[in-house]
């Protein structure tokens, strides 16, 4: 056996070890103590990522949208931007703690296996591996740890959002479409259209350029200690955060709607000042440097 096949098979491991620790912990949460459960189901816009909307579940509910999420965080996920987002709150009492920390121990370590992977290994060949498993799964899902926290003093906890993107390469049919789309709109005149594609065509083998991909919220966990303003932690991602108290625990739940900044239109657009279509530009300082 290649070291290659060696790893595919290494990875296939991993992930049907995960899914039978994810299901375990899922399976685990709706008969656990709890004092409070919060679940924050977050929907983008269908038109784009720019915009979303947040609704609230609290208690029983809440615990089974977690526990379902995270049973289907590597079957059968429901994603956004090919990551799935599962932002929730559980408040264990401090009698959970041993248990359910076992269990998440399980789970990230298996997550820091496959990280391992990752670094190590054709990331292309891995995502082929992990679409005949589950085409809406991403390889950095697979990596994204539950976080867990013991609160010894009253605290407080507010959850906001921010939108994330990723990144990717920029091709020429991506930059036409913008470039179509510039001129349909009358932002641009269609020989300033032809002259952009010109340069990218130009430079795209010399230059290459990454853009912004797919926008996505990721949640941010701030812990206040009582009394203090200024001492807190920090957690954030896409996945749920676990506290284990016997103290009052306060949870604020912040505003997260954030809509697209509208773009102003000029029209006196050129290849060198253009702001209209960011990529470009930033493109074209790229070339000018070097």
């Amino acid at each position: 056996m290649t070291n290659a096949e060696f790893d595919i098979n290494s990875f296939d491991v991993l992930y049907n070890k995960l899914t039978l620790e994810l299901i375990e912990l899922a399976s685990h949460l709706p008969d656990a103590a709890c004092n409070q459960t919060f679940f924050y189901k977050i929907t983008p816009s269908p038109q784009t990522f720019d915009k979303f909307k947040v609704e609230l579940f609290s208690d029983i509910k809440a615990r089974g949208w977690i526990a379902s999420s995270l049973t289907q965080m590597t079957l059968s996920e429901d994603s956004i931007g090919r990551t799935r987002i599962t932002p929730g709150i559980i408040i264990f009492p401090l009698s959970e703690y041993i248990h359910i920390n076992q269990l998440v121990e399980k789970i990230n370590i298996t997550k820091d296996n496959i990280q391992a992977l990752l670094s190590t290994h054709d990331l292309h060949k891995l995502r082929a591996t992990l679409t005949r498993q589950n085409a809406l799964c991403s390889l950095v899902m697979l990596t994204r740890k539950i976080h867990v926290l013991k609160c010894e003093e009253k605290s407080t906890i507010s959850v906001s959002w921010y939108m994330r993107s990723g990144m990717r390469v920029l091709k020429e049919k991506d930059f036409s479409t913008r470039i179509q789309k510039a001129v349909q709109n009358n932002i641009l005149e269609f020989s300033k259209g032809n002259e952009y594609l010109e340069i990218f065509q130009k430079n795209q083998k010399t230059h290459s350029f990454r853009i912004k991909r797919n926008i996505i919220p990721t949640t941010i966990y701030n812990i206040w200690k009582a009394g203090s303003s200024k001492e807190k932690q920090q957690y954030n991602g896409q996945t749920p955060l676990f506290i284990f108290s016997d103290c009052d625990i306060k949870v604020k739940h912040l505003e997260s709607n954030y809509g697209a900044k509208p773009r102003s239109k000029r029209n006196d657009a050129t290849p060198d000042t253009d702001l209209l279509i960011p990529e470009l530009h930033i493109y074209m300082s790229k070339i000018n440097k070097d």
